[in-house]
C-alpha cells in the first residue's frame, strides 16, 4: 500500500481516491468512446477550414517560425499580447 502520498486513501476494493476521482471525472470530461471518431473527423475539419489558403513549411526554421506566429496571434489567449509584443519589438 502506498504511503508516501499524504491525501491517497484507499476504498474497501482496494481502489484508491485518485483513480475514484479519475473515473467519476472522466464521466464527463472525456468523450465516449463510440463519439471519438466524429469528434476527431470536426476538429480536422475545424482545422483545415482555418488554415485554408494558408501554406506553412515547418521543415524550414523560418516557416516554422511563420506559422508559429500565426498561430499565436490568432489565439483568443495570446492573440492580442503576442501582437503588442511584436510592435514592441520593431
Amino acid at each position: 500500500m502506498d504511503t508516501t502520498d499524504p491525501n491517497i486513501g484507499f476504498d474497501a476494493q482496494g481502489v484508491c481516491s485518485h483513480c475514484r476521482r479519475y473515473q467519476k471525472k472522466s464521466l464527463t470530461a472525456l468523450i465516449p468512446a463510440d463519439h471519438r471518431e466524429k469528434a476527431l473527423q470536426d476538429l480536422v475539419c475545424r482545422i483545415k477550414k482555418q488554415g485554408q489558403g494558408k501554406r506553412y513549411d515547418c521543415g524550414s526554421k523560418i516557416g516554422y517560425l511563420e506559422a508559429t506566429m500565426a498561430f499565436a496571434l490568432r489565439h483568443p489567449d495570446v492573440g492580442t499580447e503576442f501582437a503588442e509584443l511584436l510592435q514592441r519589438m520593431k
